[in-house]
């Protein structure tokens, strides 16, 4: 249901409004169509969250004593800041190239991003199946188990993917075209991105495993020297590659810090990551 709302739901606004607005209305109010559809999804989830609460039967709770608000904050405070330093690397790269190129540019490399972020979407909704798991079996020491349930996801993970991947790489051109004749420019940016997801995918629910097992610091330590780096290339790379270099520095950045994840996993708790 979350990923629903994520993934899918946040969407239904600016498409009904795209469909009002091509008739009758002012293009513009397009803007007003997608702020005020998360405040209404927010409600909705908000109910959602509340109506199940109050089917949670007491003894249920028995264990609101030992997790308070103040652990609760502890805890999401470091898995927000991961996910607000994730947000930024899908963003330092377009103010730069709005920056050196304009808009034209930066619609056809968002686009490219769009269509990649289809294949982080199956690694977050497949992670997050299994993330409830992963902690279960890290706090009960059960180490096979935990590896099965790792290797078992990534596999998954990777499988889909792969196959989307391939099928985006394939046929970049034609998906691109569909959106306009110029948008075949991202062409080489697009199938640099795509490989990148592929070979993150072998490693797909290292960013929960982190969360799900008490490294919420660390990773968010992890992902802070992962976008500096990816300032940095940005910096270098975009005035002399256009999309390209922004493509190679978030490329670069995203296989750092899963692998460097990955390390620290196995160094900590001797378990290998991986699809095999």
């Amino acid at each position: 249901m979350s990923e629903l709302f994520r993934n899918t739901f946040k969407y239904f606004p600016v498409f009904i409004g795209s469909i009002l607005l091509t008739f009758h209305g002012n293009p513009e109010c397009l803007i007003d169509f997608f702020i005020y559809g998360f405040f209404f999804l927010a409600i909705i989830t908000l109910i959602i969250i509340l109506i199940k609460l109050v089917k949670i039967e007491g003894e249920h709770l028995d264990f609101c004593n030992e997790v308070n608000q103040v652990k609760i904050i502890k805890s999401s405070y470091s898995m927000g800041l991961s996910s607000l330093i994730f947000f930024l690397l899908l963003s330092v790269d377009v103010f730069l190239l709005k920056r050196h190129f304009g808009d034209a540019v930066v619609a056809y490399y968002s686009l490219a991003i769009k269509l990649m972020t289809f294949m982080s979407m199956v690694i977050i909704s497949f992670g997050i199946n299994a993330s409830t798991k992963i902690a279960e079996l890290y706090e009960l020491k059960k180490v096979e188990e935990l590896t099965v349930v790792i290797k078992r996801s990534n596999r998954l993970i990777f499988i889909i993917n792969f196959i989307g991947g391939v099928i985006l790489i394939l046929f970049s051109e034609t998906i691109l075209k569909i959106f306009g004749a110029d948008y075949i420019l991202a062409d080489s940016a697009l199938k640099l991105l795509v490989l990148s997801q592929i070979i993150a995918s072998f490693f797909g629910v290292i960013p929960m495993y982190m969360n799900m097992t008490n490294k919420q610091i660390v990773f968010k330590r992890i992902m802070f020297l992962a976008l500096l780096i990816n300032i940095i290339l940005n910096i270098i790379l975009i005035p002399k590659y256009e999309m390209l270099g922004a493509a190679i520095s978030f490329s670069i950045t995203n296989i750092f810090w899963i692998l460097l994840c990955v390390f620290y996993v196995f160094i900590k708790d001797k378990i290998k990551m991986g699809i095999f």
